[in-house]
């Protein structure tokens, strides 16, 4: 009799252990799963914020672009503000911002812009309205590693807009400075289909490293004679355009001369800062000024009249 209690015991013991074991691992998984969904509440949360802000820095640009200068502004349960400054005022060394394709054309200021992007009068005593009155600039092109003898091989077409008479202010009286430069020799002397296009210079790009590197150098252009040197409003912009490459390449410029021999702002740089909850973005836009369409590289001639 005492046995049976003893196994009878015995028993009861194990299966308070089994039940004991199989709640302790019930308990777990319930806590596993618990411990997830508060984990994927709390990410999917912080990812909510995380584009709530974003979406308040994106409008923060879109208001800057109207606007300007946008202080905190509350927008649902998000906020923004934006700040908008001008870029490369005073530089006399400019990448280019995008690199350009085949046809594709980029410009370069010489002269200022007032607030609403338009082109406004020269002020050498106002920091942001500084016209570039120097007397040469050199430009500067491709990827470094890019060879010189191959059909992707960059070729660029530079050409300088100025107003002889920049009193004025009509710019009905625009002239235009053209220069071209090919880096592949062949595609120069071509019997049949050569460009007669200028060798690029032997020496090494002027532009600081720092900046960017690039392959190849037109070597200084002079500013047209029209314009004499300190003279303001005269020299307008440089359009600059990539030939024969399907590759995105890049450009950039750096101008000299003594009145004042850097370059005017190129656009306005807008940093606008977004934040929701704990999540804070940031976003920097810079905006260039407007640049003339490329029919204007181009000119119709003709003996007769035009007629449409």
């Amino acid at each position: 009799m005492n046995k049976k209690l003893l196994r009878d015991k015995n028993a009861s013991g194990q299966a308070l252990l089994l039940v004991l074991l199989l709640m302790a691992v019930v308990l777990t998984v319930v806590l596993s799963f618990v411990s997830r969904s508060v984990t994927d509440v709390a990410v999917t949360s912080r990812e909510e914020e995380a584009l709530r802000a974003f979406s308040a820095a994106q409008a923060g640009v879109e208001r800057a672009l109207i606007v300007g200068n946008v202080g905190e502004t509350q927008i649902g349960d998000a906020k923004f503000s934006a700040e908008v400054s001008s870029g490369a005022s005073g530089e006399p060394e400019l990448p280019y911002h995008l690199p350009l394709v085949s046809g594709e054309s980029g410009t370069i200021w010489f002269v200022s812009h007032d607030a609403d992007g338009n082109i406004a009068p020269c002020d050498p005593s106002d920091p942001e309205r500084q016209c570039f009155t120097g007397s040469s600039m050199d430009f500067c092109w491709g990827v470094t590693g890019t060879p010189d003898n191959d059909d992707d091989t960059p070729a660029v077409e530079v050409s300088i807009f100025y107003d002889p008479d920049p009193t004025n202010l009509t710019y009905s009286d625009v002239e235009i400075k053209r220069a071209t430069f090919d880096p592949y020799d062949f595609r120069i002397v071509d019997p049949l289909n050569g460009n007669a296009f200028a060798p690029d210079s032997a020496t090494a790009c002027p532009i600081s490293p720092d900046l960017a590197q690039y392959q190849f150098y037109t070597g200084s252009i002079t500013t047209p004679a029209d314009c004499a040197v300190g003279e303001e409003g005269c020299l307008l912009f440089a359009n600059v355009k990539t030939i024969y490459n399907e590759s995105a390449q890049p450009f950039g410029i750096k101008v000299s001369g003594d009145d004042p021999g850097g370059l005017p702002a190129q656009g306005v740089t807008i940093e606008s800062s977004g934040s929701a909850g704990e999540a804070n973005r940031k976003i920097e836009v810079f905006q260039s000024y407007g640049q003339p369409p490329d029919i204007f590289n181009a000119a119709v001639f003709s003996i007769g009249d035009l007629t449409q």
